[in-house]
């Protein structure tokens, strides 16, 4: 799930997890360095910040929500085109 954040925010990440994988992951979702599962040690590395702002980042859920309003304008026209072939 980490590395869809990555990319989806084209930031690079730092996931730091008591009990789970540690890791740097760069702003292309590229795993840097990750330690084991369950393993007691530290890693350090150097990130790049970039000044790189998604689509997302900058328009949030909107692609989302303009494909339901789209799915639903597209639903209500096939109905509407059903309803004026069928013969009573």
């Amino acid at each position: 799930m980490s590395i869809f954040r990555a990319v989806e925010n084209r930031k690079p990440l730092v996931r730091a997890a008591n009990t789970g994988i540690s890791g740097f992951i760069d702003a292309t979702g590229k795993v840097l360095k990750k330690t084991g599962l369950f393993k007691e040690t530290y890693i350090t590395d150097d990130i790049l910040i970039n000044n790189d702002i998604s689509f997302y980042t900058r328009f949030g859920d909107l692609f989302s929500f303009l494909n339901i309003i789209f799915t639903v304008l597209l639903y209500m026209k096939l109905l509407s085109k059903v309803g004026r072939t069928q013969k009573y």
